[in-house]
């Protein structure tokens, strides 16, 4: 699961029991309790972060 908002899209994804990426181009701070697998900062981040998996 990729998401830009860590209390709706990443949460989510956590609780469906999916890995998760958290797209954070604002660079906000990670909410406490929310864990993603990944973050990213960038499309152009994420793309290589999905070729090496």
């Amino acid at each position: 699961m990729v998401g830009d908002t860590a209390e709706s899209d990443i949460l989510g994804g956590i609780n469906a029991g999916l890995a998760t990426c958290w797209l954070n181009a604002h660079n906000r701070e990670q909410p406490e309790g929310i864990a993603p697998t990944w973050t990213v900062s960038s499309l152009h981040e994420l793309e290589q972060l999905l070729c090496k998996h």
